[in-house]
């Protein structure tokens, strides 16, 4: 799940994305929030691209493959090119 939440509790930190996934056949759920993202970006996309290497970098720490992502448009695992590649793209400098 991603959302945009601009009043309530929840809008100080307005960028959100949640992914609930399986990891080593245990479930897992990962939460990221941002405060402010910067003006041009498409801060939904950016999201995205960020849980896939929160996911991947996961499964690097833990020895497992995540599978069955929910929230980021299908269960993708990366190689460390693939990753860094999105990193990149994702903050403009070397993953």
């Amino acid at each position: 799940m991603v959302a945009y939440l601009t009043s309530g509790l929840l809008a100080q930190q307005p960028y959100r994305i949640s992914a609930k996934f399986r990891c080593g056949g245990k479930d897992r759920m990962l939460d990221i929030y941002l405060a402010k993202v910067a003006k041009g970006r498409d801060a939904i996309q950016d999201l995205i691209v960020l849980m896939r290497i929160a996911q991947s970098r996961y499964g690097e720490l833990y020895d497992c493959t995540p599978q069955g992502t929910q929230g980021t448009q299908g269960a993708q695992s990366h190689s460390p090119q693939a990753t860094a590649t999105a990193t990149q793209q994702l903050t403009g400098k070397p993953g």
